[in-house]
């Protein structure tokens, strides 16, 4: 069954705030999102970011990957890829909660969240809950691991692993 990531946008940018210790440096929603991106290729399933609110459709492409063609009236279950959303009119909790339970049984879900009751909630429908430090972690071992690749193609790139006769 494939495995689709549900993050509560907000609620991750102002942790990590919350954990900065010069208010100087407070990151930005594209820097949350650009550390998201590497994770969503690396665990090669569907990451949502959910933000709440109504915005522009077309603000974030660039972090986006591609994901298979949509059928009609939105995003397929189960589809890799990384896209950020809006909540439109009601909350980012009250689109997972639908989300989820119109999604029921398609894929196996994962909701990044500290809201308790939203928590409780995913719970209930099935869904694995992970908590904003967890996701943390598994974000920075993404970006070591999409560095180390980075790493050893640059060093193919340079021909320490060509034959000899090849260097020449």
């Amino acid at each position: 069954m494939p495995e689709e990531w549900l993050i509560d946008g907000y609620n991750l940018l102002h942790n990590l705030n919350s954990r900065k210790a010069k208010p100087s440096s407070k990151i930005s929603r594209e820097s949350c999102l650009s550390r998201i991106a590497p994770f969503a290729a690396s665990k090669r399933c569907q990451v949502t970011v959910v933000l709440d609110g109504v915005g522009h459709d077309d603000e974030f492409t660039g972090f986006r990957l591609p994901v298979p063609a949509r059928p009609a009236g939105g995003r397929q279950a189960g589809a890799r890829g990384f896209c950020v959303v809006y909540s439109g009119p009601v909350s980012a909790d009250a689109y997972i909660e639908r989300y989820l339970f119109e999604n029921k049984g398609k894929a196996s879900f994962v909701v990044v969240t500290e809201d308790r009751a939203m928590a409780d909630m995913v719970r209930g429908s099935g869904a694995r809950v992970m908590s904003i430090r967890n996701f943390i972690d598994q974000l920075k071992a993404a970006e070591k691991e999409s560095g180390d690749i980075l790493f050893k193609h640059k060093v193919k790139a340079h021909g320490f692993h060509r034959p000899f006769e090849d260097k020449i």
